[in-house]
């Protein structure tokens, strides 16, 4: 995979703390960057207090104009991570391992 691919990020939120939730996303995009592609982090798009069905409406959207997705969670299930991870194996999306995650 060549640089400037956008990668999704895939991350439990769901009973985590706002803080818990930005130090997560933000070490994956960190370790994104390292490996030379463009972190999309739903995060970074998402308002403070959104509720789950208007957040998933502003995450699928972005993750189908990505080149790739991570799951940073290894035994993530979630509603919303497991939703994002079907649509992308639906829709032929690479799923990338950084094996530094």
């Amino acid at each position: 995979m060549a640089s400037n691919k956008r990668v999704y990020i895939i991350a439990k939120v769901t009973g985590l703390s706002q803080l818990e939730v930005s130090m997560k996303y933000q070490n994956a995009k960190v370790l994104v960057q390292s490996f030379g592609y463009e972190p999309i982090s739903p995060v970074d798009y998402i308002p403070v207090n959104t509720d789950w069905h208007s957040a998933m409406r502003i995450c699928i959207p972005l993750l189908l104009n990505c080149d790739a997705y991570i799951v940073v969670d290894a035994l993530h299930t979630t509603p919303g991570g497991l939703i994002e991870d079907t649509i992308a194996g639906w829709v032929g999306l690479p799923r990338i391992y950084l094996s530094k995650l």
